[in-house]
C-alpha cells in the first residue's frame, strides 16, 4: 500500500492560504481510490493542443505520490507528459520529474478527427480518458466544380461521418452566401449555386453534422476549391443568359447583393420582345436596365420601382448583344441577397 507522507511539517503547510483536502487519519486516508482528470473529457481540434492534469487520490480527496503511466494512444492524437511540470532538482542540480508525483500535467495534440480514448494509471488505478479531435477542414466531393453555365447548379457530396444540417449554408469566399437549391433529407448531399465572382475558392459549409458530435453545428471549410467568373464588368460578364423559345419562360435564381451590380449577356438572333421580372427579399431598391453589349448605351425602358418588388421589364430588340443589367441602386445597407429572376420570351 502507497502511503502519503505525513508529519507535523505537513499539517503545518495545511493552515492559512492553503487547506487541507483529507483527514490524514481518517478512514481511507492513504489508500489509492481513483485518478481524477481535469477536464474529464477533452476536446480539440486537428493540430492543437490541449492541457490536462491528473491527480491519483484517496477516499477523502487527498493526494498520493505515485509513479505515472500513459496508455497507448490511437493514430488520432498523441499524449507526452510535460517535463516543465513541477520538476525537482537531481544530485547534479539539473531539474527532472520525480519518479513519484502527486499530480503530473500531459499536452494532447489532435492529429486526426475523430472520437477515441486513452488511459492512464497509477497506483494501480487507472482511468480512461474520452478525447474528440475536431476537423478543422474536410474533404467534400463537389460536381462539377466550375460553374462555367449560367444557372449550373453544383453538388456537394459529404464523405462519411458528415452530414448538412437542413439550414445549412454555403459560401465559396466572397461576400455573397451561394443559393442552396436543396439538401437531402439525410443531409449527405446538396445542390447550390455559388455566387458570381466567387474565382476559385474554397467551399466552406456552415452547419456540417459529424457523427461522433452529434447535434454540433460546425462551420467548416471543405478541401475543395469552387470556380465561378465575375459578373460585374459589363465588357465580359459570364456566363450567358439562353434565351427561352418565344411564348415559355425560365426562372434562376443567383445569390446577389451587397451593393454590386451584376450584368447578364444575351444574344438574339432575330427581333426578340424579352420580358424579365427580378425578386429579393428585403427593402433594398433593385433596378432593371437593359444596355448593349458593353453597356456604352441604354437600349429599351427604365422605370425606377424604388424598394417595391418584384420589379419587370420589357423590351423589343433587333438581333445583337446585349445585357441585362440588374442594378443595386440602394441596398439599405443589408446583407447580400438572392434575386429571383423570371426570363421570359414575349412574341414581337
Amino acid at each position: 500500500m502507497t502511503r502519503m507522507i505525513r508529519g507535523s511539517v505537513l499539517l503545518a503547510a495545511c493552515v492559512g492560504l492553503w487547506s487541507c483536502s483529507s483527514d490524514p487519519l481518517g478512514d481511507g486516508a492513504g489508500d489509492p481510490y481513483a485518478i481524477v482528470s481535469a477536464p474529464s473529457i477533452v476536446f480539440v481540434n486537428e493540430g492543437s493542443t490541449q492541457l490536462i492534469g491528473f491527480q491519483l487520490v484517496d477516499q477523502l480527496d487527498g493526494q498520493i505520490p505515485a509513479s505515472w503511466t500513459i496508455g497507448a494512444t490511437p493514430a488520432q492524437f498523441s499524449v507526452a507528459i510535460d517535463s516543465s511540470f513541477r520538476p525537482v532538482y537531481n544530485a547534479d542540480g539539473t531539474l527532472s520529474l520525480p519518479g513519484e508525483q502527486t499530480e503530473i500535467r500531459a499536452t494532447i495534440t489532435g492529429l486526426v478527427a475523430g472520437a477515441t480514448e486513452f488511459t492512464v494509471t497509477a497506483g494501480g488505478k487507472s482511468a480512461t480518458i474520452p478525447v474528440y479531435v475536431v476537423p478543422i477542414a474536410f474533404q467534400a466531393t463537389v460536381t462539377p466544380t466550375t460553374s462555367a453555365v449560367f444557372g449550373d447548379t453544383l453538388t456537394i457530396t459529404m464523405p462519411a461521418g458528415y452530414i448538412m444540417r437542413p439550414d445549412v449554408a454555403i459560401s465559396t469566399g466572397g461576400p455573397n452566401a451561394a443559393y442552396v437549391v436543396s439538401v437531402a433529407g439525410d443531409g449527405s448531399t446538396a445542390q447550390f449555386i455559388p455566387a458570381p465572382g466567387a474565382g476559385s475558392d474554397i467551399l466552406k459549409v456552415n452547419g456540417v453534422e459529424i457523427s461522433f458530435l452529434p447535434g454540433t453545428s460546425l462551420v467548416l471549410p471543405t478541401l475543395v476549391t469552387v470556380t465561378r467568373p465575375t459578373q460585374d464588368d459589363p465588357t465580359a460578364p459570364a456566363p450567358a443568359l439562353a434565351i427561352p423559345a418565344v411564348g415559355s419562360s425560365t426562372i434562376f435564381t443567383d445569390p446577389f447583393g451587397g451593393g454590386a451590380d451584376q450584368f447578364y449577356r444575351f444574344t438574339v438572333t432575330g427581333a426578340e420582345t424579352i420580358k424579365a421580372t427580378v425578386d429579393w427579399p428585403g427593402a433594398a431598391d433593385i433596378d432593371i436596365l437593359w444596355c448593349d453589349a458593353d453597356c456604352n448605351g441604354f437600349v429599351g425602358n427604365f422605370n425606377g420601382a424604388g424598394s417595391s418588388h418584384p420589379e419587370s421589364s420589357t423590351v423589343t430588340l433587333a438581333a445583337g448583344t446585349y445585357n441585362l443589367w440588374v442594378n443595386v441602386y440602394d441596398d439599405h445597407g443589408e446583407p447580400p441577397v438572392s434575386i429571383t429572376v423570371t426570363w421570359e420570351n414575349v412574341a414581337p
